[in-house]
């Protein structure tokens, strides 16, 4: 229809939070030798996440969508104050673990994550035309099937393609008494161009994005992020006091597509030697 334009949340946000719990997630671009230190101050407030096994940590690969001009790239990067992205995500180093879809709303400092497991083997029905026919096979309550199917016309309505894989390594942690607070330390931040709907496996094809050049300082950062229920607790706020956190933007899609366009365009930031004949 002419006119219309497609928006990432209703028109009016208050009656969108009334089904969908707002959130806060601030981000710390924190130095390593303050991780344990941080660590140590949030232990009696929070446990390590139950899912994350022996190693302590886990590696998180994203596949990343965006509209062919990069629409919601654009959106993050002018911090448009509506903003939303979708993303298929998976764990392990060579992405064995369950596959979910997410689509991430944002409204200012608010935002809400919907979120759903499907079937590792055909997770491509909720992108691909046509899909549908076999998505409605998936043996779902009719709330995840409304995830799938409000993510899969997100898809078809902005004819989205996939973009980039974002691989990390995060170490998380849940609140013991709230367990709707998370910490996380994500570290190794790497990318990978992507070709097809393909979580890309291979760890030797992403590329260095953590380095120095992209946090702005002489040496490379992790991402300390928290996660709450608009409700910081009075610990939290003496945390982020006592270790002079400064609350700073940090968009790993973003700056993953920026570090692929240099490597496209044989810019060298990351002190590396070329990989090129000339």
């Amino acid at each position: 229809m002419r006119g219309t334009k497609l928006n990432p949340f209703a028109a009016n946000p208050p009656r969108f939070f009334k089904h969908h719990t707002p959130r806060c997630e601030f981000k710390y671009q924190i130095m390593a030798e303050q991780v344990p230190a941080l660590k140590a101050a949030i232990a009696p407030y929070c446990d390590v996440d139950p899912f994350v096994g022996d190693a302590g940590r886990y590696t998180i690969t994203s596949l990343y969508l965006d509209t062919h001009d990069r629409r919601f790239y654009w959106a993050t990067e002018n911090q448009v104050h509506a903003r939303m992205k979708l993303r298929v995500r998976t764990y392990g180093m060579n992405c064995e673990g369950p596959v979910f879809l997410e689509i991430k709303r944002r409204f200012g400092d608010a935002q809400s994550k919907s979120r759903v497991q499907v079937p590792r083997d055909h997770w491509q029905a909720a992108v691909l035309p046509g899909g549908s026919e076999t998505f409605k096979h998936w043996k779902m309550d009719g709330k995840k099937m409304g995830v799938v199917k409000d993510f899969a016309a997100i898809v078809g309505g902005y004819a989205l393609e996939p973009v980039c894989c974002v691989r990390y390594d995060r170490d998380p942690f849940v609140g013991r008494l709230n367990p709707d607070i998370r910490i996380t330390f994500d570290q190794a931040m790497r990318a990978y161009s992507a070709h097809d709907w393909t979580l890309h496996p291979h760890d030797a094809d992403y590329l260095p994005v953590d380095y120095p050049y992209n946090f702005a300082s002489p040496e490379p950062r992790l991402v300390l992020e928290i996660k709450f229920d608009m409700r910081l607790p009075v610990w939290l706020i003496d945390l982020v006091r006592t270790f002079d956190l400064k609350r700073e933007a940090y968009a790993k899609y973003v700056t993953s597509v920026n570090r692929l366009q240099d490597d496209h365009l044989r810019y060298r930031t990351d002190l590396r030697g070329p990989r090129w004949e000339v």
